[in-house]
């Protein structure tokens, strides 16, 4: 069988017979492969620990007729920190989710996969220490869960962006004007901003703020460095929580399962 090596972020696995593991692999030159990995659940195995979930690891792959098999794999990143907290897995599930769902089999995109990976690092990293900021909308909050929660919005505006679904934010999707800086309603379906003169053309129209718009336009097309520094209410940070949530669904035509584990863990929390 013809190989070849690749590294990848491991979004899922499933148990297969008594040792075996089907692993879902997002790769930087071949996107969302499928592969077997053999004999990982036998306690001598030393690739287990290599394809454990969210690892960043470097595979040699055979090519195989039906899917192709883990021959090697050594670990790059574990991001082993955010594996000790129990919310910043839930986090981590809503990000390999939207990689999962939003992509198909072995359709290459680098940029998502240096997004991913870039994502992942940040979370793993984050210690909640002091920021200097930028302040969009109101009285920000210093929380560290907000924080890591800007992450996970530039992670989702910035994949809309790479895979074609990038929202239109500067002109009203239904007459193209430029939209004033002002409350106005989101088109899921047209996929934008609808101006207060064009609200009346259909009922499924979703405020929202000025504020909202201005901080995804934001996570459009600025840094991880300038995302770094932004700071938003908490009011505020829902808001483009719930816009982009419903957008997203909309998209999939189904709702996340990882928003529901999110909702689960912090309702354990409190």
């Amino acid at each position: 069988m013809a190989t070849y090596r690749t590294e990848g972020v491991v979004l899922k696995r499933i148990d297969y017979g008594e040792a075996d593991r089907i692993l879902t692999i997002f790769s930087k030159n071949k996107g969302k492969i499928t592969a077997m990995a053999k004999g990982v659940r036998r306690m001598e195995s030393r690739k287990g620990g290599n394809v454990e979930l969210f690892n960043h690891t470097a595979f040699l792959m055979a090519e195989g007729r039906g899917m192709d098999i883990v021959t090697e794999a050594e670990v790059i990143n574990s991001f082993s920190q955010l594996r000790e907290n129990l919310e910043l897995v839930s986090y981590t599930y809503h990000l390999i989710e939207l990689v999962d769902q939003f992509t198909e089999e072995v359709q290459e995109n680098y940029q998502l996969f240096i997004l991913l990976l870039e994502v992942l690092r940040r979370v793993n990293g984050f210690t909640g220490a002091n920021y200097s900021s930028v302040t969009l909308g109101g009285e920000a909050s210093l929380e560290s869960d907000n924080k890591i929660k800007i992450y996970l919005r530039a992670f989702e505006v910035k994949l809309l962006n790479l895979i074609g679904y990038r929202p239109q934010l500067s002109d009203c999707v239904h007459c193209n004007r430029s939209l004033l800086p002002e409350n106005n309603f989101f088109s899921p379906f047209l996929g934008g901003i609808v101006c207060q003169e064009c609200v009346n053309i259909d009922s499924d129209f979703r405020p929202i703020s000025k504020e909202a718009i201005k901080v995804v336009r934001f996570l459009q097309d600025r840094s991880w460095d300038q995302v770094e520094k932004l700071k938003i209410s908490l009011d505020l940070q829902l808001e483009v929580e719930q816009q982009l949530r419903e957008y997203i669904e909309f998209l999939l035509e189904k709702e996340l399962k990882s928003a529901k584990f999110i909702e689960r863990v912090k309702n354990t929390k409190g």
